[in-house]
């Protein structure tokens, strides 16, 4: 399960890859007044060049005459919160996997000593408690991520496709009308907003487990 949920984690950032703007923007405190996309705009980068252009010749002493043109990576709220969710998803993977070395490594040394009889009864029921305590830690994580791997494939499911480039330079955008729209993004949010509940539930059941 270690690969598909890094399958999923990959696939999650693949498709929250932001949006790329081109921003007439203050050079120091970054704020700014207009931004192109390809969205809106077949060359955003050469249509920002040509507003602040077309500004500092008609208002030469305007503040934003000093504007500068910059690239942008954007994501929205759902595109952040996918990429936060593949990166905890990420996390648990990886502690799963050590968890599951060290219960490996402990269960051959007590097979080790056992075989060669050389540690006494009460050693060798420390070490099978710890082996144990370690594999019922392995199986809480296994059953916290795969709670983690539901509620991500089903966010996956409701996400749009990436844009399409076409070969004659068009992109194309999936834009349901049928069914609205805004359904779909409130089942979205409403499985997003879910996560940090579902977090501490198990951080939780991690304490009593203790």
């Amino acid at each position: 399960m270690s690969s598909e949920a890094l399958r999923l984690a990959d696939e999650l950032e693949y498709l929250a890859h932001g949006r790329t703007e081109w921003r007439v923007q203050d050079p120091i405190s970054k704020a700014y007044c207009i931004s192109f996309d390809r969205a809106s705009s077949l060359n955003p980068e050469r249509d920002a060049r040509e507003w602040l252009s077309s500004h500092v010749s008609n208002h030469p002493n305007s503040p934003k005459a000093r504007y500068e043109v910059a690239q942008s990576l954007c994501f929205t709220y759902l595109e952040e919160s996918a990429r936060q969710a593949a990166s905890l998803l990420r996390t648990q993977a990886a502690r799963i996997a050590s968890l599951e070395a060290e219960r490996d490594q402990l269960s051959a040394e007590v097979n080790e000593q056992a075989r060669l009889n050389g540690m006494g009864a009460e050693r060798e029921l420390a070490l099978m408690a710890e082996r144990d305590q370690l594999r019922a830690e392995v199986q809480h994580h296994i059953a916290t991520r795969e709670r983690l791997l539901l509620t991500l494939t089903s966010i996956h499911a409701l996400m749009y496709p990436p844009p399409i480039k076409t070969p004659d330079g068009r992109t194309m955008v999936f834009r349901p009308n049928d069914p609205d729209p805004h359904t779909i993004l409130q089942a979205l949010s409403d499985r997003i907003h879910a996560i940090p509940d579902q977090i501490d539930r198990a951080i939780e059941a991690a304490k009593e487990a203790k």
